[in-house]
């Protein structure tokens, strides 16, 4: 009898010992079964949080505090968490391990399914001199920016406390090396989900060292279990198929666009108060849009100010020609006056413009020579009256009529 007292104290040592805690040390932390199949891990206690993985039964995990029908546990095999690169040198020794640089450097939350930038669940803070070790020494886990890392000291996961069976607590459980190998969680990583657990109750001989093996709870037929998305999980979905979309429709011509059902959807989001991060982007998307339709409206003030500048010339072109046609023929020229040079020139840069002038002074018409008078020096006639005969036309630079005139004639 004595002898197996001795033993169970024995025992009892050697499962404190081996969970780093001292005799006198309270220890709330528990097991508990996984129940149901492919059941997120997310980075927080509740569905808003995202997700980091699947796990599914008979997988055993370790629950440190629970909240709100939310469990706290330890990161299953396969976790991972993000650093920044700016804090962590390569330990020169070790390419495996990394050294913090600063203090209070910030861990998040690693998923397979958020990109490191958009990881907005912390986890713990480290400070100078914190190692870490490298999921990779290649780099190939590594992103934007941040080292893939395997989760520090005090970094956590949770799951909904509805999936979990409790077993009991953690200093009833010593696992054998053969159990640590069976007895493995579902890999973040390749997502697959394998995991065996130990049923057996042994009694130690002579020959074998003291271990307590608990036996697990008998398996239940597999139910799949579905997990419905987050609100900001979906609405960042759509806010992708929505910029998509406008792309679309900024291949189109300017005039041919129309946002007004995408501004609709970006709106729901927006009002969403379950949206989280996802309203931001729904708002920035919705800024960027209303300056797309800012510029279809400039261009459509600008086309329609082009239209009624034309009209207006052609009515004006209008209006002089059948003036011309009415007007009374009082001389045998088509116009008579005082010849003078002007400074309003044609298309053509060698052919002079003139202007005719009456008895009082007054411009009464603009002339241009054609014909054979085109490139004849008609200084001569400069300020004497002149009775020219040619073709009158509108001309849009003047509302004076314009006479194009191959004769002249001096009038005394």
């Amino acid at each position: 009898m004595k002898n197996i007292t001795t033993l169970l104290i024995m025992v009892a040592l050697t499962t404190q010992i081996a969970l780093g805690a001292t005799p006198t040390e309270k220890d709330s932390r528990y097991v508990a079964q996984v129940i149901g199949k492919d059941v997120y891990i997310r980075s927080g206690n509740g569905m808003n949080f995202y997700r980091c993985g699947k796990i599914s039964e008979p997988t055993p995990v370790v629950v440190v505090a629970e909240k709100n029908g939310w469990s706290m546990i330890e990161p299953p095999k396969g976790s991972f968490s993000w650093i920044s690169m700016r804090y962590v040198d390569k330990d020169p020794s070790d390419p495996s391990i990394g050294i913090v640089k600063g203090d209070n450097v910030r861990v998040w939350t690693g998923s397979p399914y958020v990109p490191p930038l958009h990881s907005q669940s912390m986890q713990v803070k480290l400070n100078t001199g914190d190692r870490v070790k490298f999921v990779t020494t290649d780099g190939s886990r590594d992103e934007g920016g941040y080292y893939c890392i395997e989760p520090p000291k005090n970094a956590y996961l949770w799951i909904n406390s509805s999936y979990l069976k409790k077993l009991g607590p953690l200093s009833m459980f010593t696992p054998s090396k053969d159990e640590t190998q069976n007895t493995k969680l579902i890999s973040i990583a390749d997502k697959k989900a394998t995991a065996t657990a130990t049923v057996a109750t042994e009694t130690p001989t002579k020959t074998d060292s003291p271990k307590i093996v608990v036996a697990a709870p008998e398996k239940k037929a597999e139910a799949k279990v579905t997990t419905p998305l987050s609100e900001e999980t979906t609405s960042i979905a759509k806010i992708a198929e929505l910029t998509k979309l406008i792309n679309e429709e900024l291949k189109k011509p300017l005039l041919s666009q129309n946002f007004d059902k995408i501004k609709t959807e970006l709106k729901k989001i927006i009002d969403n108060k379950k949206a989280g991060k996802a309203s931001r982007f729904a708002q920035f998307r919705m800024a960027e849009v209303k300056r797309y339709e800012t510029a279809k409206l400039a261009a459509l003030e600008a086309a329609k100010q082009d239209e009624e500048l034309n009209n207006r010339i052609k009515k004006i072109q209008i209006n002089l020609e059948k003036t011309l046609v009415n007007m009374p023929k009082v001389s045998d020229y088509t116009v008579e006056g005082y010849l003078f040079t002007s400074s309003v020139y044609s298309g053509k840069t060698s052919q002079t413009r003139y202007l005719i002038k009456n008895d009082a002074g007054r411009i009464i018409a603009y002339a241009t020579p054609v014909g054979s008078l085109e490139n004849k020096n008609l200084s001569n006639l400069l300020g004497k009256k002149v009775g020219i005969t040619g073709t009158q036309c509108a001309d849009p630079l003047t509302p004076l009529v314009l006479v194009k005139f191959d004769k002249i004639s001096v009038i005394k």
